[in-house]
């Protein structure tokens, strides 16, 4: 049976199983660093509808054990065990987790390095979402990864999903090749950008995006429903402050803007983006919803063990 999890609290290799009320956690062998235990009381940049910029790369890494090959830069989260968050995650090398269940969905853009599973291979510049009720048995080789996942934030019957879809090769050059170039609009001297659809539905759209480098001006649009950026590659600065590498934010609403529109300027090289709009008003599943569901499936593991112990 497989285990309700997150990807962002994937155990630890060598970890052995602890019951905490109904829900499957796990606790590793060494000594835990209860300082660095995310309460399930938990909430951190949660009000959607402020906007606001994390730069993650000024944030701590948050680890749980002195052996732990996983760690974790918070962006906003609500729970424990099982949370909503949006979270930067670094794997060490040459790793391997049980299977899991996300009882949430959950997506991810791969940052560095390469995101190995029964799925396959996906190396930097791919995106990925794994819907409520799929698993996966995650592994790490010698580069290691990091990555950008949201977890608990889709909806389990307003737009039922695939088990698990991935878009591959999705690189600066193809979303320059084969996306939209989006003018800055009439009567202004700020630069064109690209954008790249990847993935849409009532409840979201996600694009990755492109803008130009040596110091350009560009005006991102606001949409009905907000937007959140995070930069995978360059930089640039707005009035919310400097965008550096792995910085996110969180656009809440066209009204806000000046014309529905974030004027931004580059740095010297080109700025790669991950983008959902439209979303921040949207329906998600319930987090009691999901804690329920990974109780089901912890109870369900624990029959299947029981029987399986049984004399012939």
């Amino acid at each position: 049976m497989k285990r309700p999890a997150d990807l962002s609290d994937v155990p630890d290799p060598g970890q052995k199983r602890q019951h905490v009320g109904s829900l499957a956690t796990f606790a590793t062998k060494d000594a835990v660093d209860h300082s660095k235990v995310l309460s399930h009381a938990m909430e951190l940049n949660m009000d959607k509808s402020e906007t606001l910029l994390v730069r993650t790369s000024t944030k701590e890494w948050l680890t749980t054990s002195q052996s732990s090959g996983v760690a974790r830069r918070l962006i906003e989260r609500r729970g424990g065990d099982i949370a909503r968050a949006t979270t930067v995650v670094r794997f060490a090398p040459n790793q391997s987790f049980p299977e899991h269940t996300h009882t949430g969905g959950e997506e991810f853009v791969v940052l560095d390095g390469t995101w190995r599973d029964g799925y396959g291979d996906f190396p930097k510049y791919c995106y990925i979402r794994n819907f409520i009720g799929s698993s996966h048995t995650p592994r790490i080789g010698e580069d290691g990864c990091v990555i950008l996942v949201k977890l608990c934030q889709m909806h389990p019957t307003i737009h039922p999903e695939p088990q698990h879809t991935a878009w591959t090769d999705l690189g600066p050059a193809v979303v320059r090749r084969d996306g939209l170039e989006v003018a800055s609009g009439e009567g202004s001297s700020a630069a064109s950008f690209h954008e790249l659809v990847i993935f849409g539905s009532p409840l979201e759209t996600v694009k990755m995006m492109v803008l130009p480098g040596s110091g350009a001006t560009v005006r991102i649009p606001v949409p009905k429903g907000g937007r959140e950026l995070l930069v995978v590659d360059g930089q640039f600065t707005s009035r919310l402050g400097t965008h550096d590498e792995r910085s996110w934010c969180r656009l809440a609403d066209e009204v806000h803007f000046a014309d529905g529109h974030l004027e931004v300027t580059a740095g010297e090289a080109e700025v790669y983006l991950y983008s959902k709009e439209g979303h921040l008003a949207s329906a998600e599943i319930d987090l009691e919803e999901a804690a329920r569901t990974g109780a089901q499936l912890e109870d369900e593991e624990g029959l299947m063990a029981g029987l399986a112990s049984r004399p012939a």
